[in-house]
């Protein structure tokens, strides 16, 4: 059944397909729209890189071009509409298990098809596919260091608050990421996510600690109604534009990152520029980037207990989470989009052209 929308993106779909007759230049980023990340990931190095690409939801119609696409599941949905001419890279963040993904690297790897990842845990597990080592390259997300950073006037945290409409007497703990199944209510967890692991952590600290959490993303209904049945007060916010995070960060006293498998996550980068001291499990670029008790608490597993632990450790010692805030955000800097942008210049395009 064709409903206005479905007619609206068929539109969007073959009109960005037919531009691409008139694009100059020889990379071409492919991105879906509705994936948030990886549209801000195409947007920014297109913006960064110092050659001239262009973005598109679609490669027809494209020959003798660089075909690079913003994830995995672009390069499923798209595969079979890609001329012969052009040559295809891949960005593939992590791995989730399924039985489509070893096919998948079969293809990758008889193909030949440069791969690229945020992490080197993901390497490992696209090797453990089959995919030759060669064929993948290790480079990190990026962050525009230009919207996310630190306030000028640790006074400005309690009018940040305010406006936000938070408790100025409690501990304020963010998530910001989407962990529930689907793009609803999202009330089944989306357990690569870790929804669970944060709330039995929150719940643990909770009997220490006035807590208040604060939400965004879509499909949170999980974590909401496990917070709602312990009696533990939160806001959620949805927001419609990415930026506007910034100041979201800005209102907390800590951010928890409690993914099970993760290819980033952006948290970790956006935490680190506005200055906010953050605990995790260790998971995808957050194993390869950490300093523990330096830039990071980092859990050495997937136990509430443990990051529960963590958690009261740095509520209780002001001078290292100024430390490790501090620190971070001296490591941040190395993590730029310009920075970035021209790793994948460098690794992935150059030895293209």
């Amino acid at each position: 059944m064709f409903t206005l929308k479905k007619i609206i993106n068929k539109f969007q779909f073959y009109f960005q397909s037919f531009l691409n007759f008139f694009r100059l230049g020889k990379i071409f980023l492919i991105s879906d729209k509705n994936n948030w990340v990886i549209k801000t990931i195409v947007k920014e190095i297109n913006k960064n890189t110092s050659i001239k690409t262009s973005i598109s939801s679609s490669p027809l119609f494209l020959k003798n071009k660089i075909i690079h696409f913003g994830s995995i599941h672009d390069f499923i949905f798209h595969k079979e509409k890609v001329h012969p001419s052009n040559k295809i890279i891949a960005s593939w963040y992590h791995i989730n298990g399924r039985n489509i993904e070893k096919g998948l690297a079969k293809e990758i790897r008889e193909k030949n098809i440069p791969i690229h990842t945020s992490c080197s845990i993901t390497k490992k597990g696209l090797i453990n596919l089959g995919i030759k080592e060669k064929q993948i390259k290790v480079i990190p997300l990026g962050i525009d260091l230009k919207i996310f950073k630190p306030l000028k006037n640790p006074l400005e945290k309690t009018e940040i608050k305010k406006r936000l409409g938070l408790p100025l007497d409690k501990i304020i703990i963010g998530s910001f990421q989407k962990d529930g199944n689907g793009w609803k209510e999202g009330n089944e967890p989306k357990l690569i996510k870790g929804p669970d692991i944060f709330c039995d952590t929150i719940e643990i600290l909770a009997k220490k600690y006035p807590l208040h959490i604060l939400l965004t993303g879509p499909a949170r209904g999980y974590v909401k109604n496990r917070l709602s049945e312990a009696g533990i007060p939160f806001t959620h916010k949805y927001l419609k534009k990415y930026n506007n995070i910034v100041n979201f960060y800005h209102a907390l006293d800590l951010y928890i990152i409690s993914s099970r498998v993760e290819g980033g996550p952006m948290a970790l980068l956006e935490s680190w520029a506005t200055s906010i001291p953050l605990i995790s499990t260790p998971v995808g670029m957050v194993k390869d980037l950490a300093r523990p008790e330096e830039n990071i608490l980092l859990s050495s597993s997937f136990s509430p207990e443990e990051f529960a632990s963590l958690a009261s450790y740095l509520i209780n010692n002001s001078e290292l989470s100024s430390k490790i805030s501090k620190n971070a955000l001296k490591d941040i800097q190395n993590y730029s989009w310009q920075k970035m942008a021209e790793s994948y210049f460098q690794k992935l395009y150059l030895p293209f052209q």
